[in-house]
Parts: C-alpha cells; structure tokens; sequence
C-alpha cells in the first residue's frame, strides 16, 4: 500500500487509530513493565534519590496487516458517510 495515496480524512483516522493501539497495548503491559522493573531496582540495591530519572523503555511494533485493517476500516466509514 502506498501510504502517500491516503487523503487527508484517511491521514487523521489512521493517526488516531494507530494511536488507540499504542495505548492499548503500553496499557496492557504497563504493570509488567514496572514490576519488572522495581525489581531489577530491589535486586540491584539501587537507592533512589529525590533527583534521579527513571527511563522506562518500551516498544511498539505494528506490521502492515495492522495498517490496511485501520485504512480499510476507515474507507468503509468514510465511505458510509458519504452514501447517508
């Protein structure tokens, strides 16, 4: 799929959608994320102190199948619009 082809309405949806995904899925794993870290921080004696920053890394990965889902269901309700 050529993504440079989507129009601007396309553009926005697939934005929003793919961000509702990111959330979903750093929401779905946030508490491991931290757990697994906390204890890596007790295991490690780490002592924290009031200016230390803690960095949390963390992943996302989507594969086009995700995209055409989000672009195809998104012509669908653009296109729905449009007919009523």
């Amino acid at each position: 799929m050529n993504l440079s082809t989507l129009s601007s309405n396309e553009k926005k949806e697939l934005i929003r959608e793919m961000a509702e995904r990111v959330k979903d899925l750093v929401f779905m794993q946030a508490e491991r994320i931290a757990e697994e870290w906390l204890t890596q921080c007790i295991e490690r004696g780490i002592n924290l102190d009031n200016k230390d920053a803690i960095s949390l890394d963390y992943e996302v990965e989507m594969v086009g199948a995700d995209i055409f889902q989000i672009v195809g269901r998104t012509r669908r309700r653009l296109t729905s619009r449009v007919e009523k």
